[in-house]
């Protein structure tokens, strides 16, 4: 073999390796495809899938078409279950943004864990991302919040199965969230690949996703998937925008916001509010996960 053949086999080796260690850390098994597509080095599928039958046995086990790191056959049962689990909790998050899309200029509602929204786990809430129009970012929030808020279906301490959590707005004219990556940032990657969604007016999210083109250099195999192509229109009737006075909108949420939130705010990517992102994570745990990442990543090259 030559040099450089040598050298590029050795780094799709440590690639795939680095892949499956890192949704490993989340119980997740891959398939053949999705190893391909969520690679970090650009790659022929039937290399990738000649490298795998390499590393299988000796650093990796395979089961039911999925891979994962040695010994670990008890995440094609977890990953089979959770799917199981998230098709009740998507079904209830479509009769939500029935409603939500009512409110004053949404664009996009998405379900937004990070491995996607059919690797719920049984206990977990619902996380939804939301686009709306420029100049109605406060005002979508403050509607879709109450009406969570009246069917009781904000998450609480202890309570947090199966609500809704609105924890991420983005305005329309500004959907490139490159600046909000950490350093070495992979978890962010992957949570902005599996958004799935719910309501998507005139191709929302693949606007948002070819604008934040940072993320074909990290993922070079990956393609908008066909799924992600809603082609609905119109939301219908909404809440008539004259009651979408932003200043006022704004006002009352900043002044009943979290105290919690309001210290973390804009002290760094945890809490973003500004007239065009609100993104309000006040445990934001990408730098655990990257930490937790690391050691995985270590521990799996001397299996």
């Amino acid at each position: 073999m030559k040099k450089r053949e040598f050298k590029r086999e050795s780094e799709l080796k440590k690639a795939i390796i680095k892949l499956i260690a890192f949704f490993d850390l989340f119980d997740h098994p891959l398939s053949f495809w999705e190893i391909w597509q969520y690679l970090e080095k650009e790659a022929e599928p039937e290399e990738v899938r000649q490298i795998l039958s390499e590393l299988c046995p000796e650093k990796l086990d395979t089961q039911d078409g999925f891979y994962f790191l040695k010994g670990r056959f008890d995440l094609v049962r977890i990953r089979q279950a959770r799917y199981n689990y998230a098709r009740s909790k998507i079904k209830r998050a479509q009769r939500v943004a029935r409603l939500l899309k009512q409110a004053p200029g949404v664009r996009l509602i998405a379900v937004s864990n990070m491995i996607g929204a059919f690797n719920l786990k049984e206990e977990s809430d619902i996380d939804i991302f939301i686009i709306t129009d420029p100049g109605k970012i406060w005002s979508a929030r403050f509607f879709c919040v109450l009406f969570m808020k009246i069917l009781g279906l904000r998450p609480k301490p202890g309570r947090e199965k199966n609500k809704i959590c609105l924890n991420f707005f983005l305005s329309s004219d500004n959907l490139d969230l490159g600046d909000l990556r950490l350093e070495n940032d992979i978890y962010f990657r992957y949570w902005m690949i599996h958004l799935t969604p719910l309501f998507n007016q005139n191709y929302t999210l693949e606007k948002f996703l070819k604008t934040n083109q940072w993320l074909f250099g990290e993922l070079p195999n990956w393609q908008i998937p066909q799924s992600s192509w809603d082609k609905k229109r119109a939301p219908g009737k909404r809440i008539s925008n004259c009651l979408a006075r932003e200043r006022f909108w704004k006002k009352i949420q900043l002044y009943f916001m979290s105290p919690e939130l309001k210290k973390k705010k804009n002290q760094d990517s945890c809490v973003v509010v500004n007239d065009s992102i609100l993104k309000l994570h006040s445990k934001d745990r990408r730098e655990y996960y990257k930490e937790k990442f690391i050691k995985k990543v270590i521990n799996s090259f001397w299996l």
